[in-house]
């Protein structure tokens, strides 16, 4: 399958066969419950769950703040809903009672929840649940938010670049691939960990994990773990063998919501560059192309790979010691050098590092050039809110929430559901890796759904969907754009690899 085209104002970088490999995408949960819990958010449908529970089992003795988190998640292939839970099955020991019977009763009374179209038990205590189509769509206006929505807090990454443990150290001044994998890696570990909330005191960081037996040359500790040993090593400092530079990234924080009102298609392209403006966008030509930074064998591979390539390399890998040879996927070599890349050395869909920033590119370019188009001056007006009286499938708004209701667009909607867990999880367990898979099916499922449909001019709804109809499709499918722009710019931005706005 191809890398979907570019929008037609935009020169194109080529199509591309992807590789047949799944990325694997698990959920975590949710990050603790914060003030940014919009409809449609997992904090919002892990409250609905908690609170039907809690009126099954008695309110006055189980009130849900202190009932287990409910943690939904994207629902598996063939179930009956959207999402799902494991709730009944954690509540069934403490309340005595069987699981499959709990499930079934809080399905019922799920479905007298506001926001919920249809709930079921499934299996031996399981519960799947259907939002209404109107939450959907409230959930892709969240997603938009980024940083935001990843969080669950408004400010997102908050001042995270003002933190010394976000600074990104220079993968060149290492004098091992081994020690520059390890850096790179910690970069994300330490990135990943502020993003979830958690402080990262300075006991935590000396000699941790450092690769030792992977070259003749053991590496030396990490620069951020020799500055923080303390002043009696080194050069007296503190700073022990630390690089004197290091890099930044800006994160895409998003600190105000999408405007409503007004035309909707046109506040969500403004509003996705207005949110993306704090990104770093240095374009596709990686400075080490042009400026070689050494002789060193990480300075060579940074010059092959770049800098994006380079760090997404090295934090795909699940083991923390790959072993010689190793791939972690068809041509993706865990150890590349200058001399033997694989393909992540190709600019196509092979590369995964390629890949994601691609996708990237590609929402913010369809985004653009839906603002720039005379198409989108005839696109409806985004209501306030999601009304749940409003998701019938007639009436105003039936065509914006049928655009979204597509195989294609429901697996976007789901994956996107899981980016809070996720992150909490990768946070959690010290795994980059996993936040890298689950961008890369989340690029996969971008593409797989705009070659579906006609994002941009909404054609494909045919000749007795002009118009109105038209707009309102239109405006629902720019909001999935904004929503994939949002979460792939701040995963990217957690691993310290920028995301270009442009094809």
């Amino acid at each position: 399958m191809s890398l979907p085209s570019p929008p037609p104002h935009r020169p194109g970088c080529g199509h591309a066969k992807r590789s047949g490999e799944e990325p694997a995408g698990p959920a975590g949960g949710v990050p603790p419950a914060g003030p940014h819990q919009g409809e449609g958010t997992p904090w919002w449908l892990d409250t609905v769950l908690r609170t039907a529970a809690a009126s099954v089992l008695g309110a006055d003795h189980n009130p849900p703040t202190r009932l287990p988190a409910a943690e939904p998640r994207q629902a598996p292939d063939g179930a009956a809903g959207d999402y799902s839970t494991a709730l009944a099955l954690r509540l069934s020991r403490s309340s005595g009672r069987p699981a499959r019977e709990l499930a079934d009763e809080v399905a019922a009374e799920l479905r007298r929840q506001p926001g919920i179209g249809d709930a079921v038990a499934e299996g031996p205590g399981f519960i799947t649940v259907t939002p209404l189509p109107a939450v959907r769509r409230a959930l892709l206006r969240a997603a938009s938010l980024g940083p935001a929505y990843l969080t669950g807090r408004p400010e997102g990454f908050g001042r995270c670049g003002e933190h010394p443990a976000w600074a990104l150290t220079p993968l060149h001044r290492a004098a091992t691939l081994a020690q520059a994998r390890q850096w790179a890696r910690d970069d994300a570990r330490h990135r990943l960990a502020l993003a979830a909330g958690h402080d990262i005191a300075p006991a935590e960081a000396p000699g941790a994990g450092v690769d030792t037996a992977a070259s003749e040359n053991p590496p030396t500790r990490s620069p951020r773990a020799a500055e923080t040993a303390g002043a009696d090593e080194g050069d007296g400092t503190g700073r022990g063998e630390a690089p004197e530079e290091t890099t930044a990234i800006s994160c895409p924080c998003a600190t105000e919501e999408f405007a409503t009102g007004g035309r909707g298609g046109r506040r969500a392209a403004e509003g996705v560059a207005a949110r993306c403006a704090d990104a770093v966008d240095g374009g596709w030509r990686d400075p080490y192309y042009d400026a070689p930074p050494g002789e060193t064998e990480p300075a060579r591979l940074l010059a092959v790979l770049g800098e994006a390539a380079t760090r997404i390399a090295y934090c795909r890998s699940a083991d923390q010691q790959p072993r010689p040879g190793e791939r972690t996927g068809p041509d993706l070599p865990a150890w590349p050098t200058a001399r033997r890349p694989g393909a992540w050395a190709r600019h196509t869909a092979d590369n995964p590092a390629f890949a994601l920033r691609y996708a990237h590119a590609h929402a913010r370019s369809t985004l653009r050039w839906a603002h720039d188009s005379a198409t989108v001056d005839d696109l409806p007006a985004r209501p306030a809110s999601a009304s749940h009286e409003s998701s019938a499938p007639q009436g105003d708004g039936a065509h914006a929430l049928a655009a979204l209701a597509s195989s294609t667009a429901v697996e976007v909607t789901g994956l996107l559901f899981d980016g809070p867990g996720l992150l909490a999880a990768s946070a959690r367990r010290r795994s980059p890796h996993t936040l890298v898979r689950y961008l890369e099916g989340l690029a996969v499922a971008y593409h797989d759904w705009w070659e579906s449909c006609d994002a941009v001019t909404g054609r494909d709804i045919g000749p007795a969907g002009a118009g109105a109809a038209r707009g309102e499709a239109v405006a629902a499918r720019l909001d999935l754009c904004a929503a994939v722009c949002g979460v792939l710019a701040a995963g990217l931005a957690v691993l310290g690899v920028s995301a270009p706005a442009r094809l």
